[in-house]
């Protein structure tokens, strides 16, 4: 049986991973169902960054501090009605179709779209996502193009089997290290945070939540590590 650390590196080798591999599956201690979160959350932890969204020139934009909140606001239904189209409209010509809409994780001035499916093969199960970010500048939503990006977003995905718990999953959020809660965009299924760099993400514990704020599961992310 291959270890969670081959898994991951077979079916994630096109990606730019925001933590050491080794740092993350070496720490596969405890329970199966903890060993599949952290697989999970590897799986996650990746700059997917296909598109990308700000407006110079006339438009002022605000600071990359002013886009962020720890907790996502419900998204503007004018950005959930045009997110697919403007996401597709700078999509690079050599990208594959965008997947289906998934969910928006607006905080403050700016919003990630997330375009994903997860399912089952004859080979196991499978996720897979792509990311987008939105800026809203002068009431406006906009995505241009990748290269004029006004931060470099760290993002966390994935989606959640209700019957891995035997309750639903009320609630996904990160407890920092340095003590701020931050609280996942969660959608029919699928969870996602953000940060506007991957140096802001001081490494914390991330937790499955029910309804009564219990934790039904938990695992340990590190901060990203240089050299």
């Amino acid at each position: 049986m291959k270890s969670i650390e081959e898994v991951v590196r077979e079916g994630f080798e096109p990606l730019h991973f925001e933590s050491d591999l080794a740092s993350i599956t070496n720490r596969n201690q405890g329970s199966a169902r903890r060993r599949k979160l952290l697989a999970l959350l590897v799986g996650g932890v990746a700059l997917i960054g296909l598109i990308g969204a700000f407006l110079s020139g006339a438009l002022s934009a605000p600071s990359a501090e002013a886009m962020w909140a720890p907790v996502p606001s419900s998204p503007d239904q004018e950005l959930v009605a045009s997110a697919s189209a403007l996401c597709s409209a700078v999509l690079p010509a050599d990208v594959l179709p965008l997947a289906p809409l998934v969910l928006i994780d607006q905080r403050a001035g700016a919003a990630r779209a997330v375009f994903g499916e997860a399912g089952m093969t004859d080979q196991g199960s499978f996720q897979r996502f792509s990311t987008c970010t939105l800026i809203k500048t002068d009431g406006t939503w906009t995505a241009p193009a990748l290269d004029a990006l006004p931060f470099e977003a760290k993002t966390i995905a994935g989606a959640i089997d209700d019957a891995e718990y035997d309750v639903e999953v009320a609630a996904v959020v990160m407890d920092q290290v340095d003590g701020v809660r931050v609280q996942a965009a969660l959608a029919d299924g699928f969870f996602h945070f953000w940060w506007i760099s991957p140096d802001d993400f001081p490494g914390g514990t991330m937790r499955f939540l029910d309804a009564r704020g219990r934790v039904l599961d938990s695992a340990e992310v590190p901060a990203r590590t240089t050299g």
